[in-house]
């Protein structure tokens, strides 16, 4: 018993050493080890350093392509909500590192898509947040601003309580 405690300490402490770096590569490296890890197996606590691991991603906010899918893919497809949630956050994070482009604008369509499956309480709110921190600061057609307003009036619409931020 004692050991799987040492070894989940070992691997939490691993975990949050990524958030020290001492080059940009080095910073690189850390978050796409980082975006790995909050995809990986892991066989204690494995929700809770899943979800750290994203949370370091967001704070290293290094937004390059294998980062930013490997984090798309863990908001998408983590049966955890708490990890879902860490992964909705990081992407908001990495979206404000963005010019625009094709990464910002995968992020968006994510974030889009995510909405219209009906999410509810916190997790709609931070899929809104990382929206916000994606899209603003990007200049947009009126054509993508339509189609962002659609969506979420049409979250709006199903939702019995939407988030404040929202508004």
């Amino acid at each position: 018993m004692m050991l799987l405690f040492f070894i989940g300490c070992i691997s939490f402490h691993s975990i949050g050493k990524l958030k020290d770096f001492s080059s940009q590569n080095e910073r690189i490296h850390n978050a796409e080890q980082a975006s790995l890890w909050a995809s990986q197996s892991f066989g204690v606590r494995r929700a809770d350093k899943q979800a750290f691991s994203a949370q370091v991603v967001g704070q290293l906010r290094v937004g390059n392509s294998v980062v930013i899918s490997q984090m798309i893919s863990v908001a998408k497809y983590s049966p955890h909500s708490s990890v879902r949630k860490q992964a909705f956050w990081a992407l908001g994070e990495l979206g404000r590192e963005l010019d625009q482009g094709k990464d910002s604008q995968t992020i968006h369509s994510f974030l889009l898509w995510a909405l219209s499956n009906n999410p509810y309480g916190i997790e709609s709110q931070l899929i809104i947040e990382a929206m916000i921190k994606n899209y603003v600061d990007h200049p947009h057609s009126t054509q993508e601003d339509v189609e962002t307003l659609k969506s979420l009036h049409s979250f709006l619409a199903q939702t019995a309580n939407p988030p404040s931020t929202l508004f």
